[in-house]
């Protein structure tokens, strides 16, 4: 891929072992591995991933989020949320669907509302 191909590409990867504080904004899609104290705000169609080896401690609001890691805090989606079995949530859930995985802890109030057009 060339330099300029680059340039175009709209997506963060915040690896393992980085910490970061602060309230953040994220156009395009984000895939976090390191730690994150503060709220993350996504742009309306993006993906949020959180790896297992991510922590999350803050609001996110985003289109679509995967979770395998730990997010203490309120998750608010405007499209589907995916729990996977090695996720541990602490906080509130709202999204307009959420899939959750056998094994994931959870200590949530969850709640899912219409979708809007």
């Amino acid at each position: 891929m060339a330099y300029n191909d680059f340039q175009n590409l709209n997506f963060t990867f915040i690896g393992n072992h980085t910490n970061i504080q602060g309230d953040l904004s994220f156009q395009g899609n984000v895939v976090i591995n390191g730690s994150i104290k503060g709220s993350l705000q996504m742009g309306p169609s993006s993906q949020l991933i959180i790896e297992s080896s991510a922590h999350i401690e803050g609001d996110i609001f985003a289109h679509d989020i995967e979770v395998s890691g730990e997010v203490n805090g309120r998750i608010e989606s405007s499209g589907t949320v995916i729990v996977k079995s090695s996720a541990i949530i602490s906080g509130s859930l709202n999204a307009v669907q959420f899939k959750i995985a056998p094994g994931a802890i959870l200590n949530i109030q969850g709640n899912t509302q219409e979708a809007k057009l």
